[in-house]
């Protein structure tokens, strides 16, 4: 997460919360902030968003920190959720291997308020190769092409979780998991 992209990526956070909220408003959306953010001012503008919970914040009434959870309980968290969305971050890699269907946001014509000639425009991060060879290397409904896509692909996944899982199952085939012992 750096400085151009976390702007970016609250627009994101922001629009699929207004689209959640129209399918099913009591579905609160956990956000979790890059654990190096340092300017919480940066996230600050989602706190009034009636269904975005910020995930481990911390506060002692003048300094607002980010606590990071042990993997254990992040991916628990990941688990729990009934989906699970990312914008081109390692977790949505992690998040592949568990059952809670993966959906990257990654649509082109959404304004995120950055010149798309710009270097620091989000989708120029989607180009990264790791991120084109596990991530976008599909035409699986949870990568989110279009800003049409997303209320129609929410709304089926929400409906059928199980159906969205193929894509998972893909990612996580690209690569195989091994233990640390080995």
């Amino acid at each position: 997460g750096n400085r151009f992209a976390i702007p970016q990526e609250i627009k994101l956070i922001k629009w699929l919360s207004r689209e959640l909220a129209k399918i099913n408003p009591t579905i609160p959306l956990l956000i979790r902030p890059y654990p190096n953010a340092m300017l919480f001012s940066q996230y600050e503008e989602l706190l009034n968003q009636q269904n975005i919970i910020i995930e481990n914040l911390d506060t002692d009434g003048e300094t607002v920190r980010f606590q990071k959870d042990s993997p254990e309980e992040k991916y628990r968290k990941i688990s729990d959720a009934a989906l699970f969305f990312h914008s081109g971050s390692t977790i949505g890699l992690e998040a592949s291997y568990l059952n809670t269907p993966v959906m990257f946001l990654a649509p082109d014509d959404f304004d995120y308020g950055v010149s798309a000639s710009s270097p620091h425009h989000l989708l120029k991060y989607f180009q990264q190769r790791h991120l084109q060879k596990y991530l976008l290397h599909s035409f699986a409904p949870n990568i989110i092409r279009k800003k049409q896509d997303l209320p129609v692909v929410l709304k089926n996944a929400l409906e059928n979780p199980d159906s969205f899982l193929d894509y998972n199952r893909d990612v996580s085939g690209l690569m195989n998991l091994k233990s640390v012992d080995e």
